[in-house]
């Protein structure tokens, strides 16, 4: 069950994340807002995941 918070509270925040940086990008770019927008979401999201699933087992198993 905790592990299932820990992936729901993972995409939510880096969906969230996600979302706002690539509405940002997309506003100031010039050019095919659309995928500007769609590229940076991906992306973003990507990575704010990769990094909160990695400080929660380090801090699950280093915490310990």
């Amino acid at each position: 069950m905790e592990y299932l918070f820990m992936f729901t509270f993972t995409v939510i925040i880096a969906v969230t994340v996600g979302a706002i940086l690539a509405a940002i990008v997309a506003l100031f770019s010039n050019k095919n807002k659309k995928h500007y927008f769609q590229r940076t979401f991906c992306y973003s999201s990507i990575a704010v995941a990769m990094l909160l699933i990695l400080r929660i087992l380090i801090s699950t198993f280093i915490g310990n």
